[in-house]
């Protein structure tokens, strides 16, 4: 055998050998809602722990498991994962025990507001045979990050998973009054629709992204704090007022920037994530010229616009990567003089363009669903499937496989 021959059987074993020790060292961890103790070490079925929230803590590495107990059932607790795998170990939420015993059961108080199972940025993961119910959302999975892949659903069953009906908690299917703003905790959690199984990427809402507050028939200067801190020359104005904007594409007001006029706000990011500020701006054409305006996140410019026409257009800053927390935003006029632009329906949101994806390789098989607003939804917020706006659900979320349903 030649030398060349040799070693590269020697990397080969090495590699086999990587393989088998990363197998070896995963952890499994167990737990069952009776014959338990959250002081066990809960790494063995004979020695499991009794509570889901033991979970929230750990910091999971490929190949690591949690095993939930079959025949067992837990009421009003909440599980939440940050880890991800690799695709030659993929991290597992599954059940240990009888075949003959029922799924595990996770099960809800009914609020709107419960994620019964949450799984942040995550990628290769498997999670089989659960029934998870009586909530706003069952599993709910949330992408602030691209470039995600590999969810495998496998043997689950939701029921009773409702509350949020088109951003709103009202009874499904309505009606809806476009008056009415959505419900603040599932626009913070990019919740369209109550479902049994939820993807969805990040959008988070800003105080007064309309500009509603405050109220006026016609239009008002600054300085004032309402949700935005309006500084120089800016304002909101009414439609129909004597600034000559065209309607508001939210609601009846918008913001205006005259000259180097600027509004800021602080807004709390839930997750680290991959950014971008989206808007609609249109040109003042009654009066002066162009202005230019720019958006600022902490300080750091993300974007200069300048709006050529008296139409309101859709807009969107470049993206940018921010940890959770408190980030200051900013709009500030760039141009001195009788110069004024009209900006309304701020939000942010996941940013990504038609080449980039926030997860791919999503597969669906053997779901079962019952009374239930929606048993599993991709990205409806987005536009994925439904009509509301934003054109890219279908391109966020990428190699969707459904089958048995």
């Amino acid at each position: 055998m030649s030398m060349k021959k040799i070693v590269l059987s020697s990397t080969f074993a090495l590699f086999l050998m990587m393989a088998a020790a990363s197998a070896a060292y995963a952890a499994t961890y167990y737990i069952s809602s009776t014959g338990c103790s959250d002081s066990n070490p809960g790494t063995s079925p004979s020695a499991p722990w009794c509570s889901l929230t033991k979970v929230n803590s750990l910091t999971l590495l490929p190949g690591d498991q949690v095993l939930l107990n079959r025949g067992s059932t837990w009421i009003g607790q909440h599980m939440s994962f940050k880890s991800s795998g690799t695709a030659a170990n993929r991290l597992t939420l599954a059940d240990y025990g009888p075949p003959a015993n029922p799924r595990p059961r996770i099960v809800g108080n009914d609020s709107n507001a419960e994620r019964m199972i949450s799984f942040i940025n995550p990628s290769h993961w498997n999670i089989r045979n659960l029934e998870v119910s009586n909530a706003g959302v069952g599993i709910y999975v949330l992408y602030s990050t691209l470039s995600n892949e590999d969810l495998h659903f496998d043997q689950i069953y939701v029921h009773n998973i409702r509350g949020v009906w088109a951003g709103h908690t009202i009874p499904y299917p309505g009606p809806l009054n476009d008056t009415v703003p959505f419900d603040p905790i599932a626009a913070r959690d990019s919740v369209f629709m109550s479902s049994g199984i939820l993807v969805t990427a990040a959008n988070i809402p800003v105080a007064n992204g309309g500009f509603e507050a405050p109220a006026t028939s016609t239009f008002v200067y600054g300085p004032f704090t309402n949700g935005w801190t309006f500084s120089g020359n800016a304002g909101v104005q009414h439609n129909g007022s004597s600034w000559g904007a065209p309607d508001a594409p939210q609601g009846d007001q918008t913001l205006f920037l005259q000259g180097p006029g600027s509004v800021s706000q602080t807004v709390n990011f839930p997750y680290d994530g991959f950014y971008s500020i989206k808007f609609h701006a249109a040109n003042r054409i009654n009066a002066g010229g162009e202005q230019t305006f720019n958006v600022y996140v902490d300080n750091t410019l993300i974007g200069s616009f300048t709006p050529a026409t008296g139409s309101f257009a859709p807009y969107a800053t470049d993206g940018f990567q921010t940890t959770a927390g408190n980030h200051t935003i900013r709009f500030a006029g760039a141009t001195s003089g009788d110069y004024t632009s009209f900006i309304d329906a701020v939000h942010i949101a996941i940013a990504y363009d038609d080449t980039q994806y926030a997860a791919r390789n999503l597969t669906f098989t053997n779901i079962e669903g019952t009374r239930n607003v929606d048993s599993i939804s991709i990205d409806p917020w987005n536009g994925m499937d439904s009509l509301t706006p934003g054109s890219h659900g279908s391109k966020l979320f990428q190699n969707i496989v459904m089958k048995n349903l």
